[in-house]
């Protein structure tokens, strides 16, 4: 169904955008009966398998998609999913990617409980999840505009890796619209080096290094100090692996 042209000239050669029909006609009776449209939600930011994510986590393939972030009280919460989970399969069908996986949830019924086939620290599991309405769009944390981080000195932490690190304190969390002031800000970083390589930049929260919560200066500390070969780092954009 074409729904809009962009010509430049503002005749008819341009450019046309449609709707594929199939998903037109999964709410025509709704649209036709003067109804609300709603669209199925569980909550959960995802990002798919990179070659560096497969290879740290032992996978034979990239099939699926890596649930990067689960929202507080989100029917994916309560139904026990869980960042990091792999998701395979979706109602008995196979998951191959982050879009077919945002395709199926957005046209389950509401209200309607559903198998979530993952893998968990290396163990396949079956979680029962009941789909929930998607709310308006809300704009995600990890979107919302940073201005560059300026700590005090004290508060930064030695170079690793090519990046340094401080505390979110009370004035940071402000200063970079962050509500959860667990974890560290990343606040400087080497040009080309491997963590700048990855797509990470100042004002990103790292939330977990090789699966180890990091809730603060400490938390880090301890776990860089022991951290060698490749690491998997969670922050509030997703999860990276960060070469050595």
């Amino acid at each position: 169904i074409n729904v809009a042209i962009f010509s430049p000239s503002g005749g008819n050669i341009g450019m046309s955008f449609a709707i594929p029909i199939n998903s037109a006609k999964r709410i025509l009776s709704d649209l036709i009966k003067g109804k609300k449209v709603v669209y199925g939600w569980l909550g959960i930011g995802l990002q798919d398998i990179t070659p560096d994510i497969a290879a740290y986590l032992k996978l034979p393939n990239l099939e699926g998609t890596l649930i990067a972030i689960v929202q507080e009280g989100s029917p994916a919460e309560k139904g026990g999913l869980k960042s990091g989970d792999i998701v395979k399969t979706y109602n008995g069908e196979a998951v191959t990617d982050l879009r077919g996986l945002i395709d199926r949830v957005n046209y389950s019924k509401v209200g309607e409980t559903l198998e979530v086939g993952i893998i968990r620290n290396g163990k396949t599991m079956m979680i029962q999840a009941t789909i929930g309405e998607r709310p308006g769009e809300v704009t995600k944390e990890s979107e919302k505009p940073k201005p560059a981080p300026q700590p005090s000195p004290a508060a930064q932490i030695d170079m690793w890796r090519g990046m340094k690190i401080a505390s979110i304190t009370n004035e940071l969390a402000a200063k970079l619209n962050l509500t959860d002031k667990k974890g560290v800000v990343i606040v400087e970083m080497v040009p080309k080096g491997p963590v700048y390589s990855t797509g990470l930049r100042p004002g990103d929260v790292i939330k977990e290094i090789n699966r180890v919560s990091i809730n603060n200066e400490a938390d880090y500390r301890n776990v860089i100090g022991s951290a060698k070969g490749n690491v998997l780092l969670r922050t509030n954009k997703g999860y990276f692996v960060i070469k050595e």
